[in-house]
C-alpha cells in the first residue's frame, strides 16, 4: 500500500479508502489509485466468498434494545452503501455467558465478524478469533486482544463531563444510578465522575450510588433506594445509567415530593425516543450511535480487504454530546442544599 500510494502521489489513508472501498472518494483520487495499482501490478485481494465484497456477520444477543438497534443501523446501512451483506447471528445471553458463541459461528461461513455485546468476555472473543482466523471487531467494548479491533464510546469522559455542568449549575451532592455491574461500561462511566468530583475536592459517596436493573422499574428501585438512606440530606444531582432508569427515578422523586429540577437535577446517558417526553424531557449524555455502527463496518471492511489483521489490537473511541433539556437547573445557592 504504501508503494501504491508513493507512485500515486497520495497518502496512504487515501489508498486505504480506495481500495477497501469503505468510504466515498473523489473520481480523480479513484482513478489516481486505480491507474497506480495497476502500473505496480496490484490486484485487489477477493472475498473468501463466492461473489465481491462479501458477507460480514453481526453477532449480537436476541435481548434487544434501542442502543443495540441503532448501533446495528449504522452498521448495517454502512455496510450496504458499498455492497457487503450482513448476516444477523442472535444468541441468548444464558449462552453467550457460556461461551456458545465459538461453536455456533464456526458453523457460518463468513468474511469477518462485528460483535455487539457487552456480555461477551475477553476469553471469548479471543478463542473466537483464534479459531475462525477471520477478521474481528468489537463495538461499544474496548478489549486488549491482538488482531482485534474496538470501537467504543469515552464513557469516562461522557461522565466526567456530565458532572462538571452539573457542578456548574451549584449541585455538590451527586449520585450515580448503575446498571449492574456485569455491564462493562460502568466502571468507566463511575471513574469519570469520580475524577470530575475530585477536582473539586468532591466524591462521590457509597451512599450516592445505588445499582438497578436498567429499566424504569430498576430506576425507580435504585432512586428511591438512596432517598430512604439519605432523606433530608439527598443528593441534588443524578446520573442515571440510561434514560430508562432515569425515567423511574423521577416517578420516585416525585412520590418523596422532590421537584426535577427545582430541587434535583438528572442527566441520563443515551437518548432513546422516550427521552423527549418524559416530564421534564430529559437531559442526556448522548453518543452517536450509529456513526460507532459504521466506523465498526468501516474497520473491518478495511481489515478484510487488505489483509490487515494486526498483532497489535487497535481501540478507537468515540466522544457524546451533551444535549441539555429541562430535567437540569440551577440550585439556589440560598438553599441548605
Amino acid at each position: 500500500m504504501n508503494e501504491i500510494a508513493h507512485e500515486a502521489g497520495v497518502s496512504v489513508s487515501s489508498v486505504s479508502r480506495v481500495l477497501s472501498k469503505s468510504q466515498p472518494v473523489s473520481e480523480d483520487l479513484y482513478t489516481k489509485v486505480m491507474d497506480a495499482a495497476a502500473r505496480l501490478g496490484y490486484e485487489p485481494k477477493q472475498s473468501s466468498l463466492s461473489g465481491n465484497p462479501g458477507t460480514i456477520g453481526l453477532f449480537q444477543s436476541t435481548v434487544r434494545n434501542h442502543i443495540g438497534d441503532e448501533i446495528s443501523e449504522g452498521i448495517r446501512g454502512h455496510a450496504a452503501k458499498f455492497g457487503w451483506d450482513v448476516v444477523l447471528i442472535e444468541m441468548s445471553p444464558n449462552q453467550i455467558l457460556m461461551g456458545n458463541a465459538v461453536e455456533v459461528l464456526s458453523k457460518v461461513n463468513l468474511d469477518g465478524l462485528i460483535l455487539l455485546d457487552t456480555s461477551q468476555t475477553e476469553e471469548h472473543i479471543q478463542k473466537l478469533s483464534k479459531q475462525r482466523k477471520i477478521p474481528v471487531t468489537v463495538v461499544n467494548r474496548a478489549f486488549n486482544i491482538p488482531g482485534v479491533r474496538s470501537v467504543h464510546v469515552d464513557y469516562k469522559t461522557s461522565a466526567y463531563t456530565a458532572v462538571k455542568y452539573l457542578m456548574s449549575l451549584n449541585h455538590k451532592k451527586i449520585a450515580y444510578l448503575s446498571a449492574p455491574p456485569s455491564f462493562a461500561t460502568v466502571e468507566d462511566r463511575e471513574a469519570g465522575m469520580k475524577r470530575a468530583l475530585n477536582e473539586k475536592g468532591l466524591e462521590l459517596k457509597d451512599e450516592f450510588i445505588s445499582v438497578g436493573q436498567a429499566s424504569p422499574e430498576g430506576g425507580y428501585i435504585a432512586m428511591n433506594h438512596i432517598l430512604e438512606k439519605t432523606h433530608p440530606d439527598y443528593p441534588t444531582g443524578i446520573i442515571a445509567h440510561n434514560d430508562l432508569m432515569a425515567m423511574g427515578a423521577l416517578h420516585s422523586l416525585k412520590n418523596w415530593g422532590l421537584k426535577v429540577p427545582e430541587d434535583v437535577s438528572i442527566i441520563a446517558f443515551y437518548d432513546s425516543e422516550f427521552a423527549m417526553h418524559t416530564e421534564p424531557p430529559l437531559t442526556v449524555i448522548a453518543p452517536p450511535l450509529r456513526k460507532l455502527g459504521a466506523m465498526a463496518a468501516t474497520m473491518l471492511i478495511e481489515m478484510i480487504t487488505q489483509g490487515d489483521n494486526r498483532l497489535l489490537p487497535v481501540k478507537t473511541s468515540i466522544e457524546s454530546t451533551l444535549l441539555l433539556r429541562e430535567s437540569t437547573g440551577i440550585l439556589n445557592p440560598n438553599e441548605k442544599k
